[in-house]
Parts: structure tokens; C-alpha cells; sequence
């Protein structure tokens, strides 16, 4: 048996103190601040190290995993490094990758082996499955690749959005999370359609779109490889409240890619309009009226906090008790606020709870900075497998700011279906956003969100040019590239919205 390494930069599942907690480190490769003390080990400023050794004497061993082309064993120039790959320490301690640099390790002298472990369906591996790095006096950088060939061409996109809370003018801050489940590139555009009834002087691209539509309507180009997560950036203000209806309206806004090789991903943003909140919520994705989301779809989960105290917090913990229901084994981190500052503990003396810590924060108090005062944190996870249907899955976050006692979130609901119920006529809600079509612009197919009775496009003198019923897929591929009006109809709902066609004919 090997002895214990260190970290220097890394994200990793597994590294175990005296044996009781498994953590997941999550770090851009920053230090992270932080000590903690155990039986054999100690974590200062990000580094892990054993308490006989400084880590300016030991050794760097360097894991990573690439992509093996032409399949020979070897890493060649050409071939690129993976942002994924899983693989053990010693047979015992398990860790996973996220990021192409992989996982450093501070190594005194000594044996360690390095096992490969399969981490996705479609990856065979090319090189050796144990890896054995020997340290002596002399040795200062050790570099273990594990290389893996795909067995089949897979392309999965996904996207998920985040906000920040959605509150009567004031301006928010959004996230379009573009991720990568399978197994090679790829490049398109993600389109977003925001809200029409949002100011589009008031929105604002930190990402500049290389596609504009309209004033609500951009595209993105993205290059994603397998494991990563592209994090596109707008800004808008949110509408004022005028009359006291206007509290509570959903706000609506879709982003959208459709990969030529048939693969799409689909994300429909919904956003109930605030004026006095709850600063310290949770939230789940889907969320409907009926609480009813899918057994093969995941579940995304946002917990989101602030500090509205009279001072900075040095440290946030949030508490996440997950249902029993729920696969722990699936959970994947899609955003956070604050990535440095954060660490996820499983903690095995407590199942189903996840701890989110932000030690050394420094999170301002909403007085003195109130976007700064604002934190989340977004993560996906599945069902266990063979879950009966009608399922009911709650889930409830703690969040503890210092020592102060816990501030307890809103319990979420999610009833497991294997479909969506068809709505009545009569019980369709009168909202011009209740259904929408994707992917717009379109390369001549487009879906609907539900099916309809009637649609019909129209050209822009206002000839009808295409017409169909009973159906949620409209399939415009013999028109001609241009800008059409498209008309839906389902029983006493109306809605009419452009529709952008670039048809390669």
C-alpha cells in the first residue's frame, strides 16, 4: 500500500480523512483557504500533504486522461486532454476529473498506484489499466495518462439557465450553462429568446452574441468538449410593478441548440416576477404547477442565499437533505456563485446530505453591497433506478452564515411520471408564453412545446403559405429562407410570433 499524496490543483471525489468523510473538492486551481486536521492528514491553503513532509520537498505526479485517436497507447501532439476520467489511488480513494490539467499530487518518497476506472459507457481504454509511480530523492515530476479511444461517434448537448432573484427593477444576472454530455465536440449555436416584454434597451450581453435576431433574439457559436460547461453572460432589469397584478406574472425565456447530427437541447426559463422575497430560497427544475417532472429526465436543483445581516459572513454552509429517492452516485455541480470558495462534502455518517461550504467567503452584508451579498449554488442528479411512479421527491436546504442559526429554505416537490398529462382546453392558463416553438430561427423543422390544433405561417405580406393540424412539429424545410408569422391555435388560445427560416436549398 502506497502512501498518502497531496493535492496542488485538483477536483476530485474521494480523499479521505481518517476514514469517515468523503469530500469533492471543486476548484478552478486557485488555493483554496481552508484547514482542516485529521488523524493522518492536513489541508492548508489547497494543499493536502502528510504531516512528515513539506510540499517544497516532495514530488509532483500529475493524472490525467486524453483522447487516444489513433488508438496506439500513446499521447501524440495532436490528441487533446480530457476534462473527464475517473481512476483510484492505491485501490482505495477515488477521484474524478473535471478539468483538462487533471489532478496534481504533492508525493514523498515511495510506491503509489494508480488504478483506471471507467467513468462513461462509451470510453474503452488504450493504455495500461495500473499505472505504478515509484518516488525517490531524486525524482521531481511524475506524469500518469490513462488513454481512451471512443467506440462510437456520441454527441449528447445539454444546457441548463440560472438567475439571480427576479425582483421588480432590479437589474438580474443570467447564466446559459452549455454542457457536453458525450463523448466528442462539438460546435453550433445556442440560441436565446428572452421575455418580448422585457426592455431590450435594459438588456445587456458580457458575452457579445455572434448572432443577432431582434432585439430578444441572439445566438451564440460554442466549441464544447466532453465534460465541460461553456457559462454564457446577460444582464437585464427586471419589469416594474405598475398594478398589483403584475405581481407574481411568469416570465418566460428559452435558449435552444439543434446539432446538425439530429441532437438538441432544450431549456424553457421560467421566472415569477418579485417585489418583497424570500432572500434565502430553493428551486427545482422542472417546475410546474402540478409539481409532475419525468423519471428519465434529471432534476436541477438552485439553492440561492443572502447576507442580510449588518456585516460580512465569513463563512456560509449550505445544507442540502436529499430524498432517499434520489441516486447520490449521479450528482453533478453546474454552477456556483462562488467556485474558489467552495467544497462538497458527502458526509457518510449522514445519508442523502450534501454540505455546500463557502469557508472564507467574505460574503457583504445586502446593506453595504447588494449584489455582492448574493450566493447559489446549481446541481443536477436522477432517480434511482426502478422508482414507482407517482413518486413524491421533497427537498429542503439549511443555510448556516457563521455561527448563526440555520435559515431554513422552502420545501420543493417533484411527483415522478413517466409522461405529461394532455391539459384540457379549458384548463389552459391565458399567457401568450403557454406555448412556444423551437428551435426559432430553424433550418425548417420546428417543434412544439405541446401539440396543437391548428398552426399556420404566413408570409409577411400575409398569405398563408403553410398549414397544419393535430400536431406539435411543423415541417417548413420547403419555404424559403426569410422571416414568416407564425400562427398557433389550441382551442380558445391564439398566439402569433416571427419565425426565422435559414433552409439550405
Amino acid at each position: 500500500m502506497g502512501q498518502k499524496l497531496g493535492f496542488s490543483t485538483f477536483s476530485a471525489l474521494g480523499g479521505t480523512v481518517n476514514q469517515t468523510d468523503e469530500t469533492f473538492h471543486y476548484s478552478v486551481g486557485e488555493p483554496i483557504v481552508t484547514s482542516m486536521d485529521g488523524d493522518q492528514l492536513t489541508i492548508r491553503q489547497g494543499v493536502l500533504s502528510s504531516e512528515i513532509s513539506t510540499a517544497t520537498e516532495e514530488a509532483i505526479i500529475q493524472v490525467r486522461f486524453f483522447l487516444d485517436e489513433n488508438e496506439d497507447g500513446n499521447k501524440d501532439f495532436d490528441e487533446n486532454f480530457l476534462q473527464q476520467g475517473r481512476f483510484t489511488l492505491d485501490g482505495s480513494d477515488a477521484y474524478n476529473i473535471f478539468k483538462q490539467e487533471g489532478i496534481s499530487f504533492s508525493a514523498p518518497t515511495g510506491r503509489f498506484d494508480f488504478g483506471y476506472v471507467r467513468s462513461h459507457s462509451r470510453h474503452e481504454l488504450t493504455t495500461d489499466e495500473l499505472v505504478t509511480v515509484i518516488i525517490d530523492d531524486d525524482t521531481e515530476y511524475v506524469s500518469v495518462l490513462f488513454g481512451v479511444r471512443i467506440d462510437d461517434d456520441c454527441v449528447e448537448p445539454g444546457l441548463k439557465m440560472a438567475s439571480e432573484k427576479f425582483k421588480c427593477f432590479n437589474e438580474v444576472n443570467y447564466r446559459v450553462c452549455v454542457m457536453n454530455y458525450g463523448c466528442v465536440s462539438y460546435k453550433d449555436t445556442v440560441y436565446l429568446a428572452i421575455d418580448e416584454r422585457i426592455d431590450p434597451e435594459s438588456i445587456y450581453f458580457r458575452d457579445v452574441p455572434d448572432v443577432f435576431i431582434d432585439d430578444h433574439k441572439v445566438g451564440w457559436i460554442v466549441d464544447v468538449t466532453p465534460g465541460r460547461i461553456v457559462v454564457l453572460h446577460y444582464q437585464l432589469t427586471a419589469p416594474d410593478v405598475e398594478k398589483p397584478e403584475d405581481v407574481g406574472v411568469i416570465y418566460k425565456s428559452t435558449a435552444w441548440i439543434d446539432l446538425e447530427n439530429g441532437s438538441k437541447a432544450e431549456e424553457c426559463f421560467s421566472q415569477e416576477l418579485k417585489c418583497s422575497y424570500d432572500p434565502n430560497d430553493k428551486l427545482v427544475s422542472p417546475d410546474r404547477e402540478d409539481n409532475l417532472a419525468l423519471l428519465e429526465d434529471e432534476l436541477v436543483y438552485t439553492i440561492r442565499f443572502q447576507n442580510t445581516g449588518n456585516d460580512y459572513a465569513d463563512d456560509v454552509v449550505v445544507i442540502d437533505t436529499l430524498s432517499e429517492h434520489l441516486d447520490l452516485s449521479t450528482f453533478n455541480l453546474i454552477y456556483t456563485s462562488h467556485p474558489r470558495e467552495l467544497e462538497i462534502l458527502f458526509p457518510e455518517t449522514q445519508e442523502n446530505i450534501i454540505q455546500f461550504q463557502f469557508k472564507n467567503i467574505f460574503l457583504p452584508d445586502s446593506t453595504t453591497n447588494e449584489a455582492g451579498s448574493n450566493g447559489q449554488v446549481m446541481f443536477r442528479i436522477r432517480t434511482i433506478e426502478g422508482l414507482p411512479l407517482d413518486t413524491e421527491i421533497q427537498n429542503t436546504g439549511y443555510i448556516y452564515f457563521d455561527r448563526n442559526p440555520a435559515i431554513i429554505t422552502n420545501t420543493t416537490r417533484s411527483v415522478m411520471v413517466d409522461e405529461y398529462p394532455i391539459v384540457a382546453t379549458e384548463e389552459l392558463m391565458d399567457s401568450s408564453h403557454d406555448i412556444f416553438a423551437y428551435p426559432n430561427p430553424s433550418n425548417g423543422i420546428v417543434y412544439l412545446s405541446e401539440v396543437v390544433d391548428q398552426v399556420r405561417l404566413y408570409d409577411l405580406s400575409g398569405r398563408p403559405v403553410y398549414q397544419k393540424r393535430n400536431s406539435r412539429k411543423i415541417d417548413a424545410t420547403q419555404l424559403t429562407s426569410g422571416t414568416y408569422l407564425l400562427e398557433i391555435s389550441k382551442g380558445t388560445y391564439r398566439h402569433t410570433e416571427k419565425l426565422v427560416l435559414f433552409n439550405h436549398q
